[in-house]
């Protein structure tokens, strides 16, 4: 019966118009906020590249065949071996390559990396006439700071569609119920479906539609990061997805159920603001803890007392996930703390819903609802 009323929901949302402009703007969006900086951003600065060793001048020259073949702007010097390491760490120089090894700060991209080891391949291959050894990468700084920005990026991103997405919901959940009780049809419903199965039905469905559009908006996200060639995702981006989906069937199933609840306490439009007020207030309190507190700081002591409140837990970890700032235990404690709240909500929710839908009028406080399910 569950499945039926979700079979229903679904298909009369899908159609919606709004369903489907919500998904395409925010694909878009999200498309547009990787692609438009890069756009914009115009050409990019030429590849300093230093050549060592006894063969840099065939080097050198290897490289800017290479360079050119590749439509890469490169700008080549030689150096001496004393002085590689220093002129790498200045930033003088993005890499510098001789026949044992090739040498950059943190990272340098992947057409640059394949240019000097081709070259060094060729220049290495002509000299000694056999196939030569793999060369040696070698990092002078451990840490990526591009890879840290993309982080950053991805968390924060991440923690507002999840906001949008998880309250937009929950809020059309409410609407619905509110709608339905309007009209009386939800009398006509009830006499068929028993009250917590509609709700589990409502809710069912709807995040279905929820996880679909994540679905849809992360792949959009993904592809236009592949796509574009200046652009490279973080690692782990694959599991932060699948992550996030989980959260937000968390997050979904905490405040859809609260939201419905208050949805079924009032029988007008201009009482529900009033009825939301207390949700809204919790749901905008977590989402400015995460991203003022959480974000900026993800491995400091008030990120990981937060992120074990459930209210505030669907938005951290994914957020502190993304930045690769929290440890698996940390995960299982504030998932199961989370999932015990949202058992919790749905039973005190349920029984709400179940006692306040059929009541018409003024608003019904949560105390005539818990009686009227009594009945």
């Amino acid at each position: 019966m569950i499945l039926l009323v979700a079979r229903r929901e679904i298909l009369e949302r899908v159609r919606s118009r709004a369903y489907l402009v919500s998904t395409l703007f925010t694909a878009v969006l999200v498309v547009g906020f990787i692609v438009v900086p890069t756009l914009l951003a115009g050409d990019d600065d030429p590849a300093s590249i230093g050549v060592s060793g006894d063969q840099a001048p065939e080097l050198s020259a290897r490289i800017g065949e290479l360079a050119q073949l590749f439509d890469l702007e490169a700008e080549i010097e030689t150096i001496e071996p004393a002085d590689v390491d220093a002129a790498v760490l200045d930033g003088d120089l993005d890499v510098v390559v001789s026949l044992d090894e090739i040498v950059v700060d943190e990272s340098i991209g992947d057409v640059l990396l394949a240019v000097v080891t081709t070259a060094a391949d060729d220049v290495a291959t002509g000299d000694s006439a056999q196939a030569p050894e793999r060369l040696d990468l070698r990092r002078l700084s451990e840490s990526d700071p591009d890879e840290e920005e993309r982080r950053l990026i991805v968390a924060f991103a991440s923690t507002l569609i999840l906001l949008v997405i998880v309250n937009a919901y929950a809020a059309t959940a409410m609407t619905g119920i509110l709608e339905e009780k309007t009209t009386r049809v939800v009398e006509i419903v009830l006499a068929a479906v028993p009250a917590r199965w509609l709700l589990g039905g409502k809710l069912l469905g709807l995040g279905v539609l929820g996880i679909a559009q994540v679905l849809i908006i992360a792949g959009a996200g993904a592809g236009a990061g592949l796509l574009s060639s200046d652009v490279e995702l973080p690692s782990g981006f694959g599991p932060l997805v699948a992550m996030t989906v989980v959260w937000f069937v968390l997050g979904y199933a905490f405040y859809a159920t609260a939201y419905a609840a208050a949805g079924s306490s009032v029988s007008r439009l201009e009482d529900a603001q009033a009825a939301l007020t207390p949700i809204s207030s919790i749901v905008m309190g977590s989402y400015l803890a995460t991203v003022l507190v959480i974000l900026p700081n993800p491995g400091g002591t008030a990120a990981q007392w937060l992120t074990f409140l459930p209210p505030v837990a669907p938005l951290a970890v994914p957020g502190r996930l993304a930045q690769n700032e929290i440890a698996a235990w940390e995960i299982l404690l504030a998932g199961g703390l989370t999932l015990a709240a949202v058992v919790g909500v749905v039973i005190l929710g349920g029984r709400l819903y179940a006692g306040a839908i059929l009541r018409s009028g003024g608003r019904v406080s949560m105390r005539q609802a818990w009686r009227e399910a009594e009945l």
